[in-house]
């Protein structure tokens, strides 16, 4: 009987740094098009979900589907959690360090506009919802706290630990999706062969 081999090809390593850059050129796009003033505080929300996650599901599921075919149709479930697991990792250092080189050199300012814009954007909904003035201050004060250390994180913090979050998302949508494609080798295959 042949040993399955659980080790994942050496095509992560390939997988992830083109997932990796299909991620860093959406995130260019969305750069480019986005305009943080006209935008609404649900088109915030919906950006998020549309540029960061959207993205990630969508390459992860052409690439462990890719990769059963290239273990001629058949995956364990640890195989396609580990393969998805292991190019969302390299996809994730390669958004870091775009990161990183986005918030220190690019656009410095890029992370504090956005959150003035959110905090605008809030102070908005809650007025025309009819929050009282106190309440909204409050809001805003937490927000304005919480705003600095957003800012100052995205410098070095935030994209190191977006290493971290973003590989633990990819692990938990490979391990649904590994669910998902898994196809078992048969114990015993049809040779064609009758007695």
């Amino acid at each position: 009987m042949e040993k399955e081999n659980n080790a994942p090809s050496k095509s992560w390593i390939n997988n992830g740094v083109i997932l990796g850059a299909v991620l860093v050129a959406v995130n260019v796009l969305m750069y480019i098009i986005v305009d943080l003033e006209k935008i609404s505080l649900m088109g915030f929300m919906a950006i998020g979900i549309l540029f960061g996650f959207l993205p990630l599901i969508i390459g992860l599921i052409i690439i462990i589907r890719n990769y059963r075919k290239e273990l001629g149709g058949f995956m364990s479930l640890k195989q396609g959690m580990l393969y998805g697991t292991y190019v969302t990792f390299v996809a994730a250092v390669i958004v870091a360090i775009y990161s990183l080189a986005f918030n220190n050199f690019i656009e410095p300012d890029y992370v504090k506009k956005t959150q003035e814009a959110i905090m605008e954007k809030t102070y908005q909904f809650m007025e025309s919802s009819g929050v009282p003035q106190q309440a909204i201050d409050e809001q805003i004060e937490k927000m304005e706290k919480g705003m600095q250390k957003e800012v100052e994180s995205a410098k070095l913090l935030g994209p190191l630990k977006s290493i971290l979050w973003t590989t633990i998302f990819g692990f938990v949508i490979s391990l649904i999706l590994a669910a998902i494609l898994k196809k078992e080798r048969p114990m015993f295959e049809d040779t064609g062969v009758t007695e």
